[in-house]
């Protein structure tokens, strides 16, 4: 896989300290749907855009625990339903994205039609593309200075360790090899094509997130996206 050198420069710059892209991201004045349930929301603007430190008065707040639940079969087909923690009205789909030639990541769409069946295979997840067939979920590590990893796809084997916690809400998706947050996906705004990207924030404490990024939950739903809606 090939990865471009602008796009590695943009993720420097993304998860960089400090206010370092907040001037040269023009975050959408509305991203977002609701589900239908609860109140409609009014159209969110960016999030605060915050230096990623946390205050030294301030107690490190305890990680997230998850409810381990089965693994899936490799026959079952699966869509990733994506909500920002901030505001649980708002829904998005995982859909694979060829964002640069020779290299596809996962970003967030509205439309259920655009959502990318996912399947699980010994504990790493597949995309099943329509660009170039099956598939894996995987990181970039040029930003794992940072404790940061941009979801890409690759043809080769993936990420493992990815599984299920039963939550109240319904199968949350989770990575079991971060060290302190097993939950810490997030979706960043990349100014370079105005798309929302997924990432994992695997960072030691809960800092907040970089710049144009919201944490998010990332649950696991049946195939096809528009049955269970």
């Amino acid at each position: 896989m090939r990865y471009s050198s602008a796009w590695v420069g943009l993720l420097h710059l993304l998860v960089a300290a400090g206010g370092a892209i907040a001037a040269g991201v023009s975050w959408p004045s509305r991203w977002h749907q609701t589900s239908g349930e609860g109140p409609s929301p009014s159209p969110s603007p960016k999030p605060n855009l915050r230096p990623r430190q946390m205050p030294t008065s301030l107690p490190i707040p305890p990680a997230p625990k998850p409810t381990p639940a089965p693994d899936p079969s490799p026959e079952s087909q699966f869509v990733l339903k994506i909500v920002p923690q901030d505001d649980p009205y708002a829904i998005y789909w995982a859909t694979s994205d060829l964002t640069a030639p020779d290299y596809l990541t996962v970003v967030a769409s509205l439309s259920t039609v655009d959502a990318t069946s996912v399947t699980f295979r010994n504990t790493q997840l597949l995309f099943n593309t329509t660009e170039v067939g099956p598939m894996y979920l995987n990181f970039d590590n040029s930003t794992a200075e940072f404790d940061i990893y941009f979801g890409i796809l690759t043809h080769e084997s993936g990420i493992s360790n990815l599984h299920l916690s039963n939550e109240t809400q319904g199968m949350q998706l989770y990575w079991s090899t971060a060290k302190f947050d097993v939950f810490g996906w997030m979706l960043c705004y990349m100014q370079a094509d105005q798309k929302l990207h997924l990432f994992f924030d695997a960072s030691s404490t809960l800092l907040p997130p970089p710049d144009a990024c919201l944490r998010v939950n990332v649950f696991v739903i049946p195939y096809p996206a528009s049955s269970v809606i």
